[in-house]
């Protein structure tokens, strides 16, 4: 480097320094431009300093200022610096701030183009056969984050990396294990918007390694999560949310202090609790377990990086949780002997926001959970209602008398959907193999004794049908009785 040029770089570094100390916070998030720098022709003259060193997220930022300034044509020169650095840089905190900013700045990065994506990709490259260089090995997986992000962002085609990651994780323990560690959350997040995609062999890949099993373990059970709510039928939506609690215990077992999966597990308990004989108690007690974990694992994320594919992860687990409150306050008047007699008003609030609680659930991606709630959640409200015939007066007469509840949508919904029912069932020729309110107060006997349900509830009282699946072992009596 010619004395001209140090002196240059010593400019910018000045420059910089000055920048940063009078800076607001906005413009510190946003990085300086090009001008801060001392003009194109400075920041040109540094760009191999600015690249290489430890300040290659500031020209990634003051890049992105110019683009927007100036248009592509004026930015060409910059693009060849910020490719440079992206190919060579070997300071691994450089290369993660470079590609934070990179992914926050989805048209800087759509002009970079194909270029872009080689780099990033060369990066995951020779990440894999790093051995024990910590710094190569945690810059490929960076690289990894950014094209996720880039990836879901719209921004580079998804082909490519789901290839590469599949590639990256056909022998988890070849791979570093500082770049193993952080890849099954990437792969989970890829296979919950590319389903089907062969990332779910990856994480089972991921299983084998005690340093990748626990995260892979979770990425799985989210996975059964979602497929579970695809199901358009009680039956097989409610036995794959059992099959997805099992994995979550099993990992809850292995992992005692795992919060994410607390959650879910508790939340899915919630929901499944909501149609058991003793729902109020039930209910209760994941809801109490929820908000606990819950106060826990905000106090952890807040002292924790969040990567931006991670944060829809954490509105996943508040929506899971707005759900399970409103399940708890629902919960409350489900008992089968509950005969409502006080507060009225409030009773049916409580149910109402739980019938139509439609926009809570929504696992990783924006897939609507109504389907989930009518699934799940509407009918067990509705048998509350059909119980009793009071309970549906009492609810003629909030439409009556209640101007609230006269113009709730929810209210005439279920309404609407009382009515229908009592209609169908009253046209049934095999009302009682056609009750569902029964098969779902019973779910799991229905589930095991399937054609012979309708039998063995006609002749079973329903407080020893109620004893029996709240005891445990209840399977292994049913098969000695039945």
């Amino acid at each position: 480097m010619t004395g001209e040029a140090e002196g240059i770089v010593h400019v910018i570094d000045e420059r910089l320094a000055q920048w940063a100390a009078h800076a607001s916070r906005p413009q510190l998030r946003a990085g300086p431009t090009v001008e801060d720098l001392g003009g194109l022709d400075a920041v040109l003259t540094a760009a191999d300093h600015l690249a290489q060193g430890p300040f290659l997220a500031h020209l990634i930022q003051a890049t992105a200022h110019h683009l927007d300034t100036f248009g592509s044509e004026a930015c060409k020169p910059l693009y060849d610096a910020v490719l440079d650095g992206l190919r060579t840089n070997n300071n691994h905190a450089a290369f993660a701030s470079a590609t934070d900013a990179l992914a926050s700045r989805p048209a800087l990065a759509r002009e970079l183009g194909t270029p872009l994506t080689r780099a990033l990709l060369a990066r995951l490259q020779q990440a894999q056969d790093a051995s024990d260089d910590l710094a190569a090995a945690l810059i490929g997986v960076e690289a990894a984050d950014c094209l996720v992000q880039l990836t879901l962002a719209g921004v580079t085609k998804a082909a490519r990396l789901l290839g590469a990651m599949d590639e990256a994780t056909e022998d988890p323990a070849a791979l570093p294990e500082a770049m193993a560690t952080r890849l099954p959350r990437l792969l989970g997040v890829l296979d919950a918007h590319h389903p089907g995609a062969g990332l779910r062999e990856a994480l089972e890949r991921c299983l084998m390694l005690d340093h990748t099993c626990r995260d892979a373990a979770f990425e799985l059970a989210l996975g059964d999560l979602r497929q579970a709510l695809e199901q358009d039928q009680y039956a097989p939506m409610t036995e794959q949310l059992r099959n997805t609690q099992d994995r979550l215990a099993e990992l809850i077992t292995l992992d005692p202090h795992r919060l994410d999966a607390q959650l879910y597990h508790a939340a899915i308990e919630a929901v499944l609790g909501l149609s058991a004989p003793d729902a109020p108690a039930r209910v209760r007690t994941a809801a109490s377990t929820l908000r606990d974990v819950l106060h826990r694992y905000r106090s952890y994320r807040y002292r924790t990086r969040t990567p931006a594919w991670a944060r829809p992860r954490q509105n996943d687990v508040l929506a899971w949780s707005e759900l399970t409150v409103l399940l708890d306050g629902a919960a409350a008047y489900l008992a089968h002997d509950d005969p409502w007699y006080e507060g009225g008003h409030g009773i049916l609030t409580a149910l109402l926001r739980a019938y139509t609680a439609h926009n809570t659930v929504a696992v990783l991606t924006d897939s609507p959970a109504a389907a989930a709630v009518e699934t799940l959640v509407a009918p067990v409200i509705e048998d509350a209602f059909l119980q009793h015939e009071h309970r549906q007066r009492f609810l003629q007469h909030a439409l009556a008398h209640d101007e609230e509840i006269r113009d709730d949508p929810a209210a005439q919904q279920l309404h609407a959907a009382l009515l229908h029912r009592t209609a169908t069932s009253a046209g049934s020729h095999d009302q009682q193999a056609g009750d569902q309110g029964k098969a779902r107060r019973w779910q799991q006997l229905a589930h095991q004794l399937k054609d012979d349900f309708a039998a063995f509830v006609d002749q079973t009282p329903e407080h020893v049908l109620d004893r029996l699946v709240n005891r445990p072992g209840f399977g292994r009596d049913l098969r000695l009785w039945w």
